[in-house]
């Protein structure tokens, strides 16, 4: 990992969503002039991390066919250029978030600001469903590829289950491993500030879109 990867990997994930979902929120209120000077300011933003824009550019390129469809559709139900426009920039500007959100975080990561939550009770115990859930799946989801599938539907979950379930104690191992090797380290200053600069940005957004 680079060192201007790992300065995105670095930013607390807590304060990441929601800083992200702040943006969705901000985007949703703006007009099509504001959503572009947002967009390009966002590019802007993430030009230290190629692997996001890389990322998002594809994305955009598999959507194509969406894209193309919501135009069509558009087109039909004589639906505004300026409207279709506005929509299209938003899945745009959401894509770019949400590979923000992808291509920046990992479990560890995750797992590390969740460290907070051990000062409470029921805290380990959420961190420990959170994470056993996250290599559980994948195991479900091969389960299921493997089994041959009935008629009855309830029966070919019940057999999934049954053959998910003898895996637990595996899962168990791992999640445990992976938590002791998960060790508190100092929060870099630098990488939150620039996280609190994408939050003033999408906020400057907000204000002007209320003074305009």
């Amino acid at each position: 990992m680079s060192k201007t990867e790992d300065f995105f990997f670095q930013q607390n994930t807590l304060i990441k969503f929601l800083v992200v979902f702040w943006g969705i929120f901000v985007s949703l209120q703006l007009n099509a002039r504001l959503l572009i000077i947002l967009l390009i300011c966002s590019l802007l933003y993430f030009i230290w991390n190629k692997m996001i824009l890389l990322f998002w550019i594809k994305t955009i390129l598999k959507l194509l066919p969406f894209f193309s469809s919501l135009i069509l559709f558009g087109m039909i139900f004589q639906i505004s250029f300026l409207n279709q426009s506005i929509l299209l920039l938003q899945i745009t500007f959401f894509l770019l978030l949400s590979v923000y959100c992808v291509q920046s975080s990992q479990l560890e990561r995750i797992v590390h600001d969740l460290k907070f939550l051990e000062k409470i009770r029921i805290g380990k115990k959420l961190i420990f469903l959170f994470v056993s859930t996250i290599y559980f799946v994948p195991i479900f989801h091969r389960e299921y590829e493997k089994t041959e599938l009935r008629k009855n539907f309830w029966e070919n979950i019940a057999l999934i289950i049954h053959n998910s379930y003898e895996k637990i104690e595996l899962v168990e191992r791992i999640t445990n491993h992976r938590l002791h090797k998960i060790s508190h380290s100092r929060i870099k200053l630098l990488p939150q500030i620039y996280l609190l600069f994408l939050f003033s940005m999408f906020t400057c957004f907000w204000r002007i879109n209320i003074i305009l």
